[in-house]
């Protein structure tokens, strides 16, 4: 719920209750619009971008090959919220990623600076997938996806990771809740669902926000 829409419900709730309790209330309304309806402070961008080209490479180790959609939707929504937010100067397209892959199927032995040079990439995005669980134990049908795995940013010149600067890399750690469907239908709009609950883990870091309170 977006934070206007809260705050007709609030306004409306707290009229309601002026109405039935009087002036005493009015104090506690605002309060209340206070703290339920303000954003949060706001959160720097940890690195910044905007000045750059930018590759979001997501490796596909852990995938053994499998999953290729998935991939694909994570670098999406990844560049979406970025060029949501104008967090990058650009972002290479998926399907120039596609392309590469298979016409440079030696891709895999390549440093992740040597990457983003064949990109004509600034700074590398990479999201490593270490861990990658889709169907869970309960058997056919039934989906709670799980990923563990890192990010880093990584400067396509001279190799140096420049973000994070206090950590080797930023950690992923993502579950997904239990959920029941069958067929591709179903599936896609899965993968999509978790692909954007690790874009918004991720995608903050480079731009300013505001974190919610609640």
């Amino acid at each position: 719920m977006n934070y206007y829409l809260k705050l007709s419900s609030v306004i409306c709730l707290s009229i309601t209750t002026f109405m039935i309790s009087g002036c005493n209330i009015v104090g506690g309304g605002v309060q209340l619009i206070n703290e339920t309806i303000m954003p949060g402070k706001k959160v720097q961008a940890e690195h910044d971008m905007q000045d750059k080209d930018v590759l979001i490479w997501v490796d596909d180790v852990a995938l053994d090959g499998q999953y290729v959609a998935f991939k694909k939707y994570l670098t999406q929504k990844l560049s979406d919220q970025l060029e949501e937010h104008q967090a990058a100067k650009s972002i290479v397209q998926y399907k120039r990623i596609a392309h590469y892959r298979v016409s440079h199927p030696e891709y895999s032995q390549q440093t992740i600076a040597e990457l983003g040079q064949a990109f004509n990439a600034d700074h590398v995005l990479y999201v490593l997938i270490n861990d990658f669980t889709w169907v869970h134990e309960a058997g056919e049908g039934y989906y709670r996806p799980k990923l563990t795995g890192y990010v880093k940013v990584i400067d396509a010149t001279s190799g140096d990771r420049l973000w994070p600067k206090d950590q080797i890399h930023f950690p992923l750690v993502i579950n997904a809740n239990l959920t029941q469907g069958q067929g591709s239908t179903f599936e896609t709009k899965l993968m999509k669902e978790f692909s954007e609950q690790i874009s918004q883990r991720v995608s903050p870091c480079f731009y300013e926000h505001r974190k919610e309170k609640y």
